[in-house]
């Protein structure tokens, strides 16, 4: 095999492999980004909500192993 003939199997797997990288980039920027943002809105949401209920919950969990 010619030194012209593996200089054109390189030029082309790198391209199959820009080709791929631009799809994963897509990808990452389309779908992964937002949908983690969303998860982290989500989570702070529920912190916020266990954070105001947290107090009132602990008092009426001792009570109750007070009583029993």
């Amino acid at each position: 095999m010619e030194i012209v003939e593996k200089i054109d199997i390189l030029e082309k797997r790198l391209d199959s492999i820009d080709e791929k990288l631009e799809k994963i980039n897509l990808l990452i920027t389309n779908n992964v980004i937002p949908n983690c943002n969303k998860m982290g809105n989500h989570i702070n949401f529920v912190d916020s909500v266990y954070d105001k209920f947290k107090l009132p919950l602990e008092y009426i969990c001792n009570k109750i192993k007070k009583m029993m």
